[in-house]
């Protein structure tokens, strides 16, 4: 079986939709994940959807996405997350409180680890 990524209808960049910028105060997936009342384990499960994808729509330079290969889903999100400041990626502040709250950073550990 092969994994062909993105949307069958979409046939170009230009047919895609393209939003603005998203930092925490106005990212959908973050505002998403807030109001779905999920578990820790959860909320730090589904952040790593990071994994793939850019900022914006350059798509050039380690400020333009969350790990090394946006195009691959594995847990390297979590493994730079944990790299903390030395880290190159971009990082919003969502990112950050992750390894900053007790109960979400134990699951960032595990999903690191495996």
């Amino acid at each position: 079986m092969m994994l062909k990524m993105g949307r069958p209808d979409v046939d170009s960049e230009g047919d895609a939709v393209h939003h603005d910028r998203e930092t925490y105060g106005t990212s959908l997936i973050v505002d998403g994940l807030n109001k779905a009342n999920l578990s820790p384990e959860e909320y730090v499960a589904l952040m790593g959807i990071h994994t793939l994808g850019f900022v914006g729509q350059a798509k050039k330079g380690t400020h333009t996405r969350w790990c090394m290969n946006p195009y691959v889903f594995d847990n390297t999100y979590f493994k730079e997350l944990m790299l903390g400041d030395q880290s190159k990626y971009f990082r919003t502040d969502a990112d950050r409180r992750l390894l900053h709250d007790s109960n979400l950073k134990p699951w960032v550990e595990t999903y690191a680890q495996d």
